[in-house]
């Protein structure tokens, strides 16, 4: 995936603005294209909470979409305004690939920004739910690490459980086993 000098450089120069670096922060992309395939406000609350109280710098991304605007504007409300960046709604996609490659590792849900961080082999920590990750899973990277519940009906390949738009299978996916999975992920130096 190329990436273009110009779009790095205006990711180097929102970090400066901040005081930080590349590789100095956890990029969390909440969004995907279909609202089932999303993991609940109040988890992404809970584990960016904890990101931060372990040291973490955070950046956060988006489309312009009104919803994923406001679940950004819900997680950051938690957060002092130190330890966040929100570049939500902002970015080209060449920018988003410049913000990945420059980032210490991404976490998303099933969505593009997984299939850059693969293109880049960048570390990555995916969430999925009613969707296969065989088929739609990070390819080729060893650095990725795909993170589902292990229910008997998926992957369903539905739009919610019965058809409702939730998945059952994200809404049990704890916090606490997706900051395992990132703190595994940065402290392996197979994953450097």
């Amino acid at each position: 995936l190329p990436v273009p000098f110009a779009a790095e450089e205006k990711i180097r120069r929102e970090l400066k603005l901040k005081g930080w670096g590349e590789k100095e922060f956890l990029l969390i992309h909440s969004g995907a294209r279909w609202d089932f395939k999303l993991w609940p406000a109040f988890r992404f609350i809970r584990l960016s909470q904890e990101l931060v109280q372990k040291g973490h710098k955070l950046v956060f991304s988006a489309s312009k979409d009104p919803s994923e605007k406001k679940l950004i504007r819900q997680i950051t409300e938690t957060l002092k305004p130190g330890d966040y960046l929100d570049l939500s709604g902002s970015l080209s996609l060449p920018e988003l690939g410049a913000l990945i490659k420059l980032s210490r590792l991404l976490f998303c849900m099933d969505s593009l920004p997984l299939h850059m961080a693969s293109a880049l082999k960048v570390k990555a920590v995916a969430l999925f739910g009613p969707t296969q990750e065989k088929l739609w899973g990070p390819w080729q990277n060893e650095k990725a690490l795909v993170l589902f519940e292990n229910l008997s009906c998926r992957p369903c390949c539905q739009e919610g459980c019965g058809g409702s738009r939730f998945c059952e299978c994200l809404y049990q996916l704890k916090e606490e086993r997706v900051l395992e999975a990132l703190e595994k992920l940065l402290e392996t130096e197979v994953f450097a």
